[in-house]
């Protein structure tokens, strides 16, 4: 058998919700259902068809244009604080090794981009992206965490200050993102996960 999904109001008796805390700031839950009784009528598409109905919508939650739009932002508060720090001759922006960084990540955010214009080429053309999404949602989320630690580098110490400090650099704005971006290589299929589904759907390497 497989599974079958409901429609189920959050105030039902036996369910609860235990919130979590991240390392952002951000709030995720653990549910708890226990005893919970559904009509056969709060039931979603066709019985025992529950888990292609998820995997399917966790392709287009996967698809990471968002996320292509997050890194750019980022990376572009970093190499504006370079240009504004980097005048005269001991400015950050002579520096060899941060130069060669950001030039990387801006190589590496325009591979981030094609996937994504990939992905949503697919469905605009009714096609499921499957191994197409978890490749851009892997890359382009590592590549934020990636982008956020270079800026906490570049910046020195004053970066690890967070927004409550008023001498934070771009007001702690890549500080927050490094702490956040932890859950985006969690959340809708943690790295591992991606990974997996590339090798086996789009490889086709057996478990």
């Amino acid at each position: 058998k497989g599974i079958t999904m409901f429609i189920v109001p959050m105030d039902s008796e036996g369910i609860s919700v235990r919130p979590i805390w991240t390392l952002g700031g951000g709030r995720v839950n653990e549910t708890f259902f226990e005893g919970v009784r559904v009509s056969r009528e709060a039931a979603v598409g066709d019985v025992n068809r529950g888990w292609h109905y998820i995997t399917t919508h966790l392709d287009y939650e996967r698809s990471g244009t968002y996320a292509v739009g997050l890194a750019r932002k980022a990376l572009e508060q970093v190499i504006d604080y370079v240009k504004e720090n980097g005048s005269g001759g001991g400015g950050i922006g002579k520096d060899p090794l941060i130069r060669q960084k950001l030039a990387r990540l801006e190589a590496e955010l325009e591979v981030a981009r094609l996937l994504a214009y990939r992905v949503s080429s697919m469905q605009s053309n009714g096609l499921i992206p499957n191994t197409e999404s978890s490749m851009t949602k892997l890359y382009t989320h590592e590549l934020i965490q990636r982008i956020a630690h270079s800026g906490l580098q570049i910046m020195d110490l004053y970066g690890m200050l967070n927004r409550k400090s008023q001498r934070a650099p771009l007001g702690g704005s890549i500080e927050s993102l490094f702490r956040g971006s932890v859950a985006g290589t969690i959340a809708a299929g943690s790295s591992e996960i991606q990974k997996l589904i590339i090798a086996g759907r789009g490889l086709g390497l057996t478990r």
